[in-house]
């Protein structure tokens, strides 16, 4: 289990580090003032939605923990702590993955649209640069949710690796 969490906690870092970078990228679009939206050149455009399109979703793979809350038998372990912050972070995992889904389903609802028609023929008219802006604000707060479950999930694995190790 400690070298689960470990690995755990090595993901949520990367995953974070690329989730910030591109919600920087996101949010830069949604901040900006309209004459600075229409004043950006297309090539811009196009190189911005290259680097804040992607989302790094932390997706981890069934491990000893989640297996051992799945099967139900998680009462027979005796340590009461060593019960509730596993059952703590399959929860997390769970809500977490509900704004992943969220995310990717308003991206490909809306963002990826607005993206493929403005971009087919690499001309940004001043509508659909407004409509990419509007478009990127929601999918900034989206996105903001995301790493915000992810930094909770990051707080319970150290938790619980800082747990396991104590009671080595």
């Amino acid at each position: 289990m400690i070298a689960e969490f470990e690995a755990i906690l090595a993901t949520l870092v990367s995953d974070l580090a690329a989730n910030d970078s591109a919600h920087a990228v996101i949010n830069s679009l949604d901040t900006l003032s309209d004459s600075a939206l229409l004043a950006l050149s297309s090539d811009d455009l196009i190189n911005r939605f290259r680097q804040g399109a992607g989302v790094a979703g932390f997706d981890p793979e069934m491990g000893f923990v989640q297996a051992l809350v799945e099967s139900g038998n998680l009462g027979a372990v005796g340590d009461r702590d060593l019960r509730l912050l596993p059952s703590r972070w399959a929860g997390l995992l769970e809500e977490k993955q509900r704004y992943t889904e969220q995310l990717s389903l308003f991206a490909s609802q809306n963002t990826f649209p607005v993206r493929a028609g403005t971009s087919a023929d690499l001309v940004w008219t001043e509508a659909e640069r407004r409509e990419l802006q509007m478009t990127y604000g929601r999918h900034s707060m989206l996105h903001q949710f995301t790493i915000e479950k992810q930094r909770r999930l990051q707080a319970a694995a150290l938790e619980i690796h800082t747990y396991l190790v104590d009671q080595k």
